[in-house]
């Protein structure tokens, strides 16, 4: 019986693609926070304004460990974004992340597929 048997294994393209993948994700958190800021522009644009202090109580924070938390803390935020038995709801924060997340979905996407 002549010669052997021998596999070689070359993982240099699945190196140089997982560095692509990390450099994306590293990214990611860029990605993520434009969004935040391009909701809360939208959501600002959308809120009804009397006095203006729900207006600009909408913002965003960005917590350790890659969190976002888009938000509008005015005592009475939830009842105009939800409404109430008496008061009809005029959404104004929900409707701004539904414009905005075809969008990011398509960066993440985009980055992702490099």
């Amino acid at each position: 019986m002549a010669g052997g048997v021998t596999f070689k294994l070359d993982s240099s393209k699945v190196e140089a693609e997982m560095k692509r993948q990390m450099k994306a994700m590293e990214r990611m958190d860029d990605i993520i926070e434009d969004f935040c800021k391009d909701v809360t522009v939208s959501a600002r644009l959308r809120v009804p304004v009397d006095t203006g202090k729900l207006k600009w109580s909408i913002r965003y924070v960005r917590h350790a460990g890659a969190r976002f938390e888009i938000s509008a803390d005015a005592p009475y935020a939830g009842y105009v974004e939800y409404g109430t038995r008496k008061m009809r709801a005029q959404p104004y924060l929900r409707p701004a992340v539904n414009v905005h997340l075809p969008k990011l979905r398509a960066r993440i996407k985009k980055e992702l597929d490099g």
